[in-house]
């Protein structure tokens, strides 16, 4: 699950910010004060700035605290850390200096202080680790609890991706119904169904054969877009 959601924040990344082909990357032997959209920003020495291809800088460790506009609010960010920027100069993604309430889709969420945030290009988290426990709205009346702590997906309209549970919990997929065990990440489709989750008790589901197929407590379960799993 790590690695999703690594593959997730990393493909948002490059495709707004970075032309691979393109990048020129300098090395910093002292602390570098550089120009970005407005702002003097001054970067860390011994570390490494990445510019585009117009030599605009879109990725670069800080020295020291700052405010700087992202593509929605202005945040403060964590030194020693880096920070990515879009073509516009304004962060896209970096490690936020204290605990910041930020807007997911139509929810205002506070996000834990020294951990990752990414903005969407309307200037909405969604990427990020809650600083409380968070109570979600899923499709129909069915609603989750996410752990704080803990990494928060979510795509463009703020619907979860990808999220741990606080409680154990019972959510339908197309076929049947699912217990979830608390402590586990699930996650789900982009028409907001579950896709996959980890079972609190042993249960039994329809394979794409037709089939059934049992899985004990414990058990990673994987849904198709029909709600079935693998024979």
């Amino acid at each position: 699950m790590k690695s999703l959601l690594t593959f997730i924040v990393s493909l948002y990344l490059i495709t707004n910010c970075l032309n691979i082909f393109a990048q020129k990357t300098d090395s910093l032997t002292v602390d570098t004060e550089i120009l970005v959209s407005g702002n003097y920003i001054t970067f860390k020495k011994g570390t490494s700035i990445v510019f585009d291809q117009t030599g605009k800088v879109i990725a670069g460790t800080l020295a020291k605290t700052i405010r700087l506009w992202t593509t929605g609010p202005c945040v403060i960010f964590e030194s020693d850390k880096v920070l990515n920027f879009n073509p516009q100069g304004k962060v896209i993604s970096g490690y936020i200096a204290e605990q910041t309430q930020l807007w997911t889709g139509d929810k205002n969420i506070a996000f834990k202080k020294g951990t990752k945030v990414s903005f969407n290009q309307d200037g909405k988290v969604f990427f990020g680790t809650p600083a409380i426990d968070l109570s979600f709205k899923l499709y129909g009346n069915n609603e989750i609890n996410i752990k704080e702590g803990t990494k928060l997906v979510l795509d463009s309209s703020g619907k979860i991706v990808s999220c741990t549970l606080s409680k154990n919990c019972d959510l339908p997929v197309i076929t049947s119904t699912i217990s979830l065990k608390e402590g586990t990440v699930v996650n789900f489709s982009k028409e907001g169904t579950l896709i996959s989750g980890t079972i609190m008790k042993r249960a039994t589901f329809k394979t794409v054969s037709g089939k059934k197929k049992s899985f004990e407590i414990g058990s990673f379960v994987i849904f198709d877009e029909n709600g079935l799993v693998e024979d």
